[in-house]
């Protein structure tokens, strides 16, 4: 009796205290611009910081990306000026290898005419339309023909003329001012070269020349060889070596070498071959003076 009297007063005494605390529970409520409780407020602060730090965090990233950019542009210029640089350089380089060469030119041009030879031509082998000077250095193709003695060594039919000394050894250099000629040939001949009847300026036939003809000029090689040439020279140097059989001609007014002959069959003594086919124009062979 007893006990059922303890344990009911116990069971009034705890149910309440539940249904307080229960009533306590479910009585909380969140006012209206009131802040949350601790444990709700945490949560949303963190949330809440997170944009704050992608904004200060994309503000960050301003200055760097300027700075990468800026770096990336760089090597572009850099590979830029490397480029200018190697362009200046290689024509620097172009430049002065045109310099070596033009002063290899002169040296050799300046060699050759060390050996300069006092030209002048025979009469006795002068086409009767060529009129010889007083002095046997110049020479002009006439419309008439001119009063000659017979010679068996006379050119006939071409208008030539050889020089008076014929070489088989050494080193010789002479010029001839061509002027205003549009159809001439230099060089040297064999003493057994044809002058009779119409010639054939070839080595085979025993001329080695070059000339001007048809408004080109040509090596008499057998084809004949046209040759590249800036401008028509109006003085040409002819370089005779008989040691090395070369014979080469130069372009005075630029000191360009215009075309060698190289292992030249001379096999016997050359003179010095002129041939004027432009009629009422003068050939002259100049006075070479040595600077």
């Amino acid at each position: 009796m007893v006990w059922e009297d303890l344990s009911s007063l116990a069971l009034t005494s705890i149910l309440p205290e539940a249904d307080n605390s229960f009533a306590i529970e479910s009585s909380i409520e969140i006012p209206c611009e009131q802040p949350p409780p601790v444990f709700v407020t945490a949560e949303r602060e963190h949330s809440l910081q997170v944009p704050q730090q992608s904004e200060s965090g994309d503000f960050f990233w301003v200055p760097c990306l300027l700075v990468l950019l800026i770096l990336a542009e760089l090597p572009c210029w850099k590979i830029a000026m490397c480029w200018f640089s190697k362009k200046q350089l290689k024509k620097e380089i172009g430049n002065q290898k045109k310099r070596i060469e033009q002063q290899k030119k002169e040296i050799e041009f300046r060699k050759a005419r060390g050996n300069s030879d006092d030209i002048v031509v025979d009469w006795d082998t002068a086409h009767p339309n060529l009129s010889i000077a007083g002095d046997k250095k110049s020479f002009t193709y006439q419309s008439q023909v001119q009063k000659v003695t017979l010679h068996e060594g006379r050119f006939d039919s071409s208008v030539c003329v050889l020089g008076s000394e014929g070489f088989s050894s050494g080193k010789h250099y002479w010029e001839v001012d061509v002027g205003n000629c549009s159809d001439w040939d230099l060089g040297v001949a064999r003493k057994s070269a044809p002058r009779k009847g119409r010639i054939t300026l070839s080595p085979k036939e025993g001329f080695w020349a070059l000339g001007l003809s048809v408004k080109f000029c040509w090596a008499r090689t057998d084809p004949w060889t046209q040759l590249e040439v800036q401008a028509n020279p109006r003085k040409v140097g002819v370089f005779l070596n008989c040691e090395k059989k070369t014979l080469t001609f130069f372009n005075v007014t630029n000191m360009s070498v215009m075309f060698t002959f190289q292992d030249c069959a001379f096999s016997e003594a050359v003179y010095p071959f002129f041939k004027n086919s432009h009629r009422e124009s003068t050939i002259r062979i100049c006075s070479v003076k040595e600077e």
